[in-house]
């Protein structure tokens, strides 16, 4: 992975092999962002997505190998339980050019991964909605990363 500051967003390719979460993963970590919103493209070798049903109130998912555009990635970064949790979605185009997308779970970097990550001052966490199942982005009542 390599990463290049810029004013307001950070620069971060992911190589062949590497795990898109992963590396998200001990970046928030080592950033002390304490939200962030990201966008990326490139290729994916291996994909998890989800589709969530609202009336089972869980997630569908499917796995999927070989090599895939990856046409757009969106996402942000907010804490829960003191750990970074990163929520993305993102629509993907197979050799035939067929598109699929989702909730990205999983994917395992094909030839590279670009993503522009924009850190934000606004401290966000998620909390658990009984109505719709899910895990809602709200504001941290503090600035602790909690």
């Amino acid at each position: 992975m390599q990463e290049f500051a810029n004013e307001h967003t950070q620069i971060v390719v992911l190589e062949k092999g590497e795990d898109l979460h992963t590396a998200l993963q001990a970046l928030a970590l080592n950033s002390g962002w304490p939200s962030a919103w990201m966008q990326g493209l490139g290729g994916a070798a291996l994909l998890t997505l989800g589709f969530f049903d609202p009336v089972k109130k869980e997630y569908q998912w499917k796995t999927v190998t070989g090599q895939y555009e990856i046409l757009s990635l969106q996402g942000n970064l907010a804490w829960v339980d003191g750990k970074p949790f990163w929520h993305i979605h993102g629509s993907f185009s197979g050799p035939d050019f067929t598109v699929i997308g989702g909730h990205v779970k999983d994917l395992l970097v094909g030839l590279t991964c670009e993503v522009a990550i924009t850190p934000l001052k606004t401290p966000l966490t998620r909390v658990f909605d009984d109505d719709t199942g899910l895990k809602l982005l709200h504001r941290r009542a503090d600035s602790s990363i909690a």
